[in-house]
């Protein structure tokens, strides 16, 4: 799946890191995936994630805390439109 990762803090400042401090927008391009149904997704989906640490482990490691979704330009296969 083609995808695009960028970050935003509080601060200009500040630099991202892997704390609730930033947001991390993930861009998914879903143009022509092949659904179980046997349709095309046609849809761009904009997924905002906080980082969820889970204590104990070096490198960090944790799990996403889904914060915002952006359904963007595009329609489902079927002409469905809704989020």
């Amino acid at each position: 799946l083609p995808m695009s990762l960028s970050s935003s803090t509080a601060s200009t400042d500040a630099a991202a890191t892997l704390t609730e401090a930033t947001t991390w927008r993930f861009t998914l391009n879903l143009y022509g995936l092949p659904t179980v149904q046997g349709k095309r997704c046609d849809r761009l989906f904009v997924v905002e994630t906080k980082f969820v640490e889970e204590e104990g482990y070096e490198p960090p490691q944790g799990c996403l805390r889904q914060v915002g979704l952006d359904v963007s330009a595009g329609t489902a296969a079927d002409g469905d439109t809704s989020a």
